[in-house]
């Protein structure tokens, strides 16, 4: 009989723990310590909110409504076979003014001919507003600082549909 290959074998020294591998506990509290002052010393910007809204809900809303129309709720009117401006004032009880942005326009212009109607729909029904910061490539941040803008900030009753 022939004799069986005896193969080397590897790794057969004990592995050592690093004096910086996490695993030891003294270095874990001194990064969690270094995570806290990071965390202390980084700066908190907060808005300041509205007086209005201090029990939670806006008290000065009032009528007439001013709409900030998105894409996507456009498309929903649609899918669900909803008049925008009627199914507004039947919700909110009042006369209703819809806007739409130049970057909502823009974005259902690019989408194509799938969303021809929305187009014709956005067209029609809604007064056109001009953008804060020309036209976005992400129509939210367009709607976001629309809102935050001081234009709006008059207008005591802003819906946003998105």
């Amino acid at each position: 009989m022939t004799k069986a290959k005896n193969t080397k074998k590897f790794a057969l020294v004990k592995r050592q723990l690093s004096a910086k591998d996490p695993r030891i506990k003294s270095n874990a509290k001194k990064e969690e310590e270094k995570r806290k002052d990071q965390k202390k010393r980084e700066v908190k910007h907060v808005e300041t909110a509205n007086a209005a809204l201090y029990f939670r809900y806006n008290t000065q809303l009032g009528p007439p409504y001013h709409i900030l129309l998105d894409t996507n709720f456009i498309n929903f009117a649609i899918q669900n076979k909803l008049e925008i401006v009627k199914a507004a004032m039947d919700c909110l009880y009042a006369r209703c003014t819809p806007y739409i942005t130049d970057c909502v326009m823009a974005e259902l212009e690019k989408l194509g001919r799938k969303y021809r109607v929305a187009l014709r729909i956005g067209r029609c029904i809604a007064t056109a507003v001009g953008d804060v910061l020309g036209v976005h490539a992400v129509c939210a941040l367009c709607v976001q600082r629309r809102i935050t803008s001081a234009a709006w900030r008059g207008c005591a009753s802003v819906w946003v549909c998105s």
